[in-house]
């Protein structure tokens, strides 16, 4: 499977490259593009991997932007060629028929161009329909939508992979262990852990001898509440060496965000490798 990381700071990509040598797969959101779609399309797409564009529904969603399905087109069909993938603008997550009237509106705008938006499911009442309508209609790569319970995507999981076993699906806005070990859905992606722990103080580590993550909270100036402080714990000379000999971080490093950010990045590739190695057994 494939684990896809939002960005908000293009910056860190080049700098994870060469700390790593490694080409993430990135996600960037629509209502971010200003000032940094360029940087992912050009200046850094040679030590990207795959990248996707998100719609921006969820900011939609929660209204924090404003985004109309004909700007959206508008710049699919002037850019839309430089990603790898995008998907529908699902900006109303109680109302599926609306989520498929952009999608309707996308494909038609984008007829004779290489960018079919993949579209992305909401419907809680009967979640494996619209999953099936959109199998109907020649779609092989579908979204889950980041909205439902665990319980919800995993019987939605169950169903879709065991009736529709060539259908790849990408899980938005969740990267839950349990699901990602019982499901292994083709791709996934989500800022929690990646940004918004960073932010707060937070990093996971993962134990290679145990395959087992661990969540840490590094002391900066606002702490990522319930998780223990890093040199608390009796992994803390384990970690020391480890972010020393792969990244050439010193402990103070941890203080900086861009560096959590990093290694949070790490993890993620690390757990990436580790699931697709699950796939041989």
């Amino acid at each position: 499977m494939l684990i896809f990381h939002a960005v908000e700071n293009p910056g860190i990509i080049p700098i994870f490259y060469e700390k790593t040598g490694i080409r993430l797969n990135i996600l960037l959101a629509y209502n971010n593009i200003k000032g940094n779609s360029w940087k992912l399309t050009n200046l850094y797409r040679d030590r990207i991997n795959l990248l996707y564009l998100d719609s921006g529904a969820y900011s939609v969603y929660t209204g924090k932007s404003s985004i109309d399905v004909h700007g959206y087109l508008d710049y699919l069909k002037l850019y839309g060629h430089k990603y790898d993938a995008c998907f529908n603008l699902d900006d109303r997550f109680d109302d599926p028929d609306h989520n498929l009237q952009n999608q309707n509106c996308l494909e038609k705008g984008l007829i004779g161009k290489t960018t079919r938006p993949i579209p992305v499911i909401h419907d809680k009442g009967n979640p494996i329909g619209e999953f099936e309508m959109y199998v109907g209609l020649d779609h092989l790569y579908i979204a889950i939508g980041s909205s439902g319970s665990r319980a919800q995507k995993d019987q939605l999981l169950a169903q879709a992979k065991a009736k529709y076993p060539d259908v790849k699906i990408h899980l938005f806005g969740d990267l839950d262990g349990y699901l990602l070990r019982k499901h292994r859905p083709f791709s996934a992606d989500s800022a929690t852990w990646m940004y918004k722990a960073g932010r707060g103080g937070g990093i996971i580590y993962w134990r290679p001898s145990e395959n087992k993550a661990y969540q840490f909270n590094v002391g900066s100036r606002e702490t990522f509440k319930g998780s223990p402080h890093i040199k608390l714990s009796p992994l803390w000379e384990e970690i020391r060496a480890f972010i020393h000999d792969t990244f050439g971080y010193e402990e103070r490093d941890l203080f900086k965000y861009e560096v959590r950010c990093i290694l949070n990045f790490y993890f993620f590739w690390q757990l990436e490798n580790y699931l697709n190695s699950l796939d041989g057994k």
